[in-house]
């Protein structure tokens, strides 16, 4: 993203579990924050990254929520909305 232009201020990168240290420097020095998203994380399983870091390393971030674009009422999910 950042060779590219399209990492900056105005960018809200989602997840970001598996994040290097390089990146998240990066991140932090293009002003750019993260979507901590942890219900989906769990359903995923996949990595939540320690928001004690970005807490630690200045990187602004936000909680961001799993949306379901249809009702299905065999969806675990459901339960949630």
């Amino acid at each position: 993203l950042d060779e590219y232009g399209l990492l900056s201020e105005k960018t809200i990168l989602v997840h970001c579990g598996y994040a290097s240290d390089d990146e998240l420097r990066l991140i932090k020095k293009r002003n750019a924050a993260i979507a901590v998203c942890p219900i989906s994380n769990h359903f995923l399983n996949t990595k939540i990254i320690d928001v004690d870091l970005l807490n630690k390393s200045g990187i602004d971030w936000m909680i961001g929520r799993f949306e379901i674009r249809f009702y299905n009422p065999e969806n675990p999910l459901n339960r949630f909305f």
